[in-house]
């Protein structure tokens, strides 16, 4: 990343003055136009915040659902894929790592809550988040360990919730059972974590408090750009509206394709 194009977007992250951001990808532009204000990026809708991206030291996107979950009757729709895209384009652009401080997440199965952690020993130790590649150096192998071990139960357990056709009393059942394992799979990640540590504080003797949270160096770009909406420089003056068009390492063209219509993955827990 060039260094006058960071300098240029941290200028723009800091403005006072709302501006109007649109994203394109490898040439595809992305259907949901975000705000840039006061060092944050929001998608904004009937006047709800849906989701923003906090610019500090690192680019927080930890509010990542939870505005959604509450206002998602009223925001647009926007793919995980596209988000984490734009997540890397911004981080890059501002000269630093994504991190999500904390990862409350859930899905809800069959009108069973089952938390982040069930989740993971079904994908062998895999979060949401590690799956675009945001992860925790300290929790993402305590995810692995439990869930060499967890894993057929967890699966067995999952399989169980997502057929169960019971009345009430068995589903207060199987939901007990459910809880049960959690409390299991916590421990266990807890147990693993506390090894691993012990093991760093031998050997390093430093401070482990960023290895708590999941981070991910952003991705490369081949080219990235930042016009007013009107594809005039800003150099000349920042506009109302601008536009960021990036392209990866890995392909791209430069030539404006069309979006095949297709329905697109509304926010929420539900998809994970």
């Amino acid at each position: 990343m060039e260094h006058d194009l960071t300098s240029q977007f941290r200028e723009l992250v800091q403005t006072k003055t709302p501006i109007q951001v649109q994203f394109e990808m490898d040439g595809i532009a992305i259907p949901v136009e975000f705000i840039l204000r006061r060092g944050y990026l929001k998608i904004i809708a009937q006047g709800k915040t849906c989701v923003q991206l906090k610019f500090d030291d690192f680019v927080d996107i930890t509010d990542y659902y939870f505005s959604i979950g509450t206002y998602r009757d009223v925001c647009p729709n926007l793919s995980h894929d596209d988000f984490f895209k734009i997540c890397n384009v911004v981080a890059a652009l501002y000269g630093t790592n994504l991190i999500v401080g904390f990862d409350a997440s859930y899905k809800d199965i069959n009108g069973f809550r089952v938390e982040s952690e069930v989740l993971s020993m079904t994908n062998s130790g895999r979060t949401f988040y590690g799956k675009y590649g945001i992860i925790s150096p300290m929790l993402a192998p305590a995810y692995k360990a439990a869930a060499a071990e967890f894993k057929p139960e967890a699966d067995d357990l999952i399989h169980r919730i997502t057929t169960f056709d019971g009345d009430k009393t068995a589903r207060s059942q199987l939901y007990d059972e459910l809880m049960k394992f959690y409390a299991r799979v916590k421990s266990k990640i807890e147990e693993h974590t506390e090894f691993y540590l012990k093991a760093k504080s031998k050997i390093e003797h430093t401070d482990s408090t960023m290895d708590e949270v999941a981070q991910k160096v952003p991705t490369e770009f081949r080219y990235i750009s930042i016009v007013n909406a009107d594809n005039s420089p800003i150099e000349e003056g920042v506009k109302s509206s601008i536009k960021i068009s990036a392209f990866t390492h890995s392909g791209g063209s430069r030539k404006r394709k069309k979006r095949k219509t297709k329905k697109r993955t509304h926010f929420d827990f539900s998809k994970r």
